[in-house]
């Protein structure tokens, strides 16, 4: 096949609506659970600039504490989905907490598209320096919620988590190959294989002009729904958002940085027995907890989850 008819291929493929199929375990009590929650207070959106000149939503719950704790959402999500469990946390004066709206989420959408394949990573790194400017805090916390608790293990791999303090990871995601990961993620994604397939080969020939292609779709409940979820994303956004080398994250994850990993047992997207052993064979010090009955989305917004991140906080130095 000559460099011609193989680019041409590829571009084919790129076009492909072919799906991969995946039975769905998402339960959409979970979801209804999350919906039902006490939603009252959320504060306002601000915004942070970032290192490419772009403005991106953060919230900010302030609490009487020099500590800082930034919690990332997950895939479909956006920051104030984290409210519950912030508004605890601040309100028992433990951390002021500060959500993001990653690119193309909440109201950090319609807006910049990400570019390269770190820039989510960087724009974490732009929120905490916002933070270090705004706050000064004594302490700085990261944690993350699903992909954005993979995307917490991704900043754990660079410079900026060199004065991290702590990590705070909610079911995160590892990996599609990771030893917690249910194929397809449960059905909670609807992929399209050769769409990502191409994509990665074109970009690997020096060839990104299609990376804003749609090649994942999330199954998330039309009763679950608000009108403010990013339902799909494109190949540049799943790169981004991914946990990249999640066994350099891991062990870059020193013994003076206390780390807590929880998960339900009831978890439609990961497999929660498997958390202690894959991250604990990289990370000796870490605490993980598997909380009975719960699904994926109810560590968001459980009493059970909300008092084990606040006694595992006010344990901190």
């Amino acid at each position: 096949m000559t460099q011609d008819s193989e680019l041409l291929a590829l571009l084919r493929d790129v076009g492909s609506d072919e799906t991969q199929a995946v039975e769905s375990r998402v339960d959409e009590a979970s979801f209804r659970r999350f919906l039902a929650a006490d939603w009252s207070g959320m504060p306002r959106a601000s915004t942070f600039a970032t290192r490419d000149g772009a403005s991106l939503a953060y919230r900010h719950w302030p609490a009487d504490s020099d500590r800082a704790l930034v919690l990332v959402h997950g895939s479909a999500g956006h920051g104030g989905h984290l409210h519950v469990l912030a508004r605890a946390i601040a309100a028992r004066g433990l951390a002021q907490v500060y959500a993001p709206d990653m690119r193309g989420h909440g109201l950090s959408c319609p807006g910049p598209a990400v570019s390269y394949a770190q820039q989510m990573r960087d724009d974490i790194g732009d929120l905490v320096a916002r933070v270090r400017e705004r706050q000064r805090p004594s302490a700085i916390i990261l944690g993350g919620h699903s992909a954005g608790g993979g995307l917490v293990v991704r900043v754990a791999a660079s410079d900026i988590a060199s004065d991290v303090a702590a990590y705070l990871l909610l079911a995160p995601f590892l990996g599609a190959r990771a030893p917690t990961t249910r194929p397809g993620l449960g059905g909670w994604i609807r992929p399209f294989p050769k769409r990502i397939a191409a994509l990665s080969a074109l970009n690997e020939r020096g060839i990104p002009w299609l990376n804003q292609v749609p090649v994942l779709e999330f199954n998330q409940p039309l009763a679950a729904r608000d009108g403010r979820e990013t339902l799909s994303w494109p190949y540049a956004t799943m790169m981004a958002f991914d946990p990249g080398s999640w066994k350099a994250g891991l062990a870059g994850m020193r013994g003076d940085q206390s780390v807590l990993v929880l998960v339900g047992a009831r978890d439609e997207c990961f497999l929660p027995e498997a958390y202690a052993e894959t991250v604990g064979g990289l990370v000796s010090h870490a605490r993980t907890e598997i909380i009975g009955e719960l699904g994926h989305w109810d560590l968001l917004v459980m009493g059970d989850v909300i008092d084990r991140v606040t006694i595992w906080l006010s344990r901190l130095p």
